[in-house]
């Protein structure tokens, strides 16, 4: 499905631009000095997870000994320090770290991988996932075309319902509307107006055709034109939850959100099973900054539909914003569960894996988005960064080259760092 207003073509990066310590070397090659550094350190980590704080201490000492450049040696022992309370001591090494690498800071505070990105960590709140049958990253779908998306799967599924308790339209005709429906979903609003100028001539009155000709409107960007005939829908059946759903809609695209959750209200008094309206609350409540209320609806909506995945994917977002990475994890892994040709649901679930520090998840998340679509960028420079924090430092930077190659831009100030000299 091709849509006019396309935007983003990276993913969400947590991690862009942390993790960077100064590499002395010309090309892909650690030097035995530096991977004698690191298997220093990865001793300590080991030795901290096993509750041996002194012998770890000593790995730390050492790797700074080995390798006196090496950022992250003094990073970990500042953390180490900080964490057995003598915060003078941790504060000089962490200083002198910053000074060698100020990227190494994702040693000492994880959440500065979500702070420092391409897409400011803020962005994220305005960010929503691709409509559902797209797959690949090159065709992002905007919030507004994910949602009028989702409407139109609505109706074409229970067109025949909806005709049943409210009209009782020939069938012909309610096949016509499915076809207006598949038209537009089609981006071919052409041959939509055409079925519907041949539908009107007999039906002028038709709630449903109001509200496909509302939803045309809405993808032609006419905004005023689609409220007129939602309310006209509205004024003809005042009873039909559908025609304040799409007015809520309407409101949500215009970035009306207060008044667009009054609208979902009063559709859900109408019909409390409407999965799509808690799902279209949601939406309206995370760009709202009601980040809270936003997962409740979104829950809400996948009991209903648990195929939704757009629902488990913002579910997933949000959670990410209020630092819920737990159950973020969980939905997107349900995401990938009802749609596994998505690259971008694996991209994000290597960003979140990365971020709580399995990165041999984050890889293999990695290499499932970058199966599905071999030119997706920005998997290979996320893969290129998770390679380099588990110190897998030549697959990492070659990944980091091929990003670059596929225009991320920023992957060469990256390789100039893990890789020498670029």
């Amino acid at each position: 499905m091709k849509w006019k207003d396309q935007y983003f073509k990276l993913c969400i990066f947590f991690f862009v631009n942390i993790l960077v310590w100064a590499f002395s070397l010309s090309g892909f090659a650690q030097s035995s000095v530096r991977l004698a550094a690191i298997n220093s350190v990865q001793e300590g980590d080991n030795l901290m997870q096993r509750g041996m704080f002194r012998e770890a201490l000593v790995r730390y000492n050492e790797a700074i000994t080995t390798d006196p450049g090496f950022a992250d040696a003094y990073m970990k022992k500042a953390l180490y320090l900080s964490k057995t309370n003598q915060n003078t001591e941790a504060q000089l090494l962490y200083n002198q770290a910053i000074e060698m690498n100020p990227y190494s800071v994702y040693q000492y505070d994880p959440n500065s991988r979500l702070s420092m990105s391409v897409i400011d960590y803020k962005d994220i709140i305005l960010f929503l996932n691709e409509v559902e049958e797209v797959a690949t990253n090159d065709d992002f779908a905007s919030e507004k075309n994910t949602l009028i998306w989702i409407t139109l799967e609505y109706y074409a599924s229970h067109i025949f319902k909806l005709n049943d308790q409210i009209e009782d339209l020939p069938e012909e005709s309610a096949r016509l509307i499915i076809n207006i429906i598949s038209n537009l979903k089609n981006d071919n609003i052409e041959k939509a107006e055409a079925n519907i100028a041949s539908l009107e001539e007999k039906h002028p009155t038709s709630v449903l055709l109001l509200e496909v000709k509302g939803l045309m409107e809405l993808m032609k960007d006419n905004y005023p034109q689609a409220q007129v005939y939602f309310e006209k829908a509205q004024s003809v059946d005042p009873n039909f939850a559908m025609s304040y759903y799409n007015k809520a809609l309407a409101r949500e695209i215009h970035k009306e959100y207060n008044q667009a959750i009054n609208d979902i209200e009063l559709a859900l008094k109408l019909d409390p099973q409407l999965a799509e309206a808690y799902y279209l609350k949601g939406i309206a409540e995370k760009n709202s900054q009601k980040l809270e209320a936003s997962v409740d609806n979104f829950k809400k909506a996948v009991e209903l539909n648990p195929k939704l995945t757009s629902a488990y994917i913002n579910k997933g977002i949000v959670e990410i914003l209020i630092r819920d990475y737990n159950n973020a994890l969980i939905d997107i892994d349900y995401a990938i569960e009802y749609n596994k040709k998505n690259s971008f649901y694996y991209n994000l679930r290597g960003c979140l894996n990365n971020y709580l520090g399995d990165y041999d998840k984050a890889v293999d998340d990695y290499n499932d988005a970058i199966a599905i679509d071999r030119s997706y960028a920005a998997a290979y420079f996320n893969r290129g960064m998770a390679q380099v924090m588990r110190y897998a430092n030549e697959a990492g930077c070659k990944d980091l080259q091929h990003s670059l190659d596929l225009g991320i831009i920023i992957a060469g100030d990256r390789i100039k760092y893990f890789c020498g000299e670029y």
